[in-house]
């Protein structure tokens, strides 16, 4: 009986640490998403929102990226991945 209520406490254990793990994430992940949404929000740092226009012409516009990134980060926060 003791070895089992033994593997049931350390089981309990991993399972609270996990728990505390993925609500950490959680946490960090709510922050850098308000972040790369207050940085889309500034606007781009290299065209000005006119890609077409830009000289020299920019290849990989940073505004297409991070829309990309901070969807599916909201796509992961909600459980929709």
């Amino acid at each position: 009986m003791g070895d089992s209520q033994n593997l049931t406490e350390q089981a309990t254990q991993n399972l609270r640490g996990l728990i505390d793990r993925i609500e950490a994430l959680e946490a960090a992940m709510k922050l850098m998403i308000e972040e790369l949404d207050a940085v889309q929000r500034q606007g781009c740092e290299i065209c000005n929102g006119d890609c077409a226009s830009a000289m020299p012409p920019v290849p990989l516009c940073p505004m297409a990226r991070r829309r990309d990134t901070l969807s599916a980060a909201r796509a992961a926060q909600e459980g929709k991945t």
